[in-house]
């Protein structure tokens, strides 16, 4: 029974590792434009990547993604 699930939940684990890593770029853009261009400096953008970014959320997508590719796919057997 897994396996003939496992299409779907492949799908699913695809879209939602998607949407986590979306989420987190987005967060990142939108805390980014807070401060003025002219008043944004290198160390203000490693303080965003790195304290900003819903690191967890970038890391849950990418194995999820991950994920949906490395799940068996569905058994299909060839008659001959």
């Amino acid at each position: 029974m897994f396996l003939h699930m496992s299409g779907g939940l492949r799908v699913c684990l695809f879209i939602v590792g998607i949407a986590l890593k979306v989420t987190a770029v987005l967060t990142l853009i939108f805390e980014m434009n807070l401060v003025p261009i002219h008043g944004r400096s290198l160390t203000y953008y490693a303080e965003a990547i790195g304290m900003k970014l819903p690191i967890i959320c970038f890391v849950l997508g990418f194995f999820c993604v991950a994920a949906s590719f490395y799940l068996p796919a569905k058994n299909r057997r060839t008659s001959k």
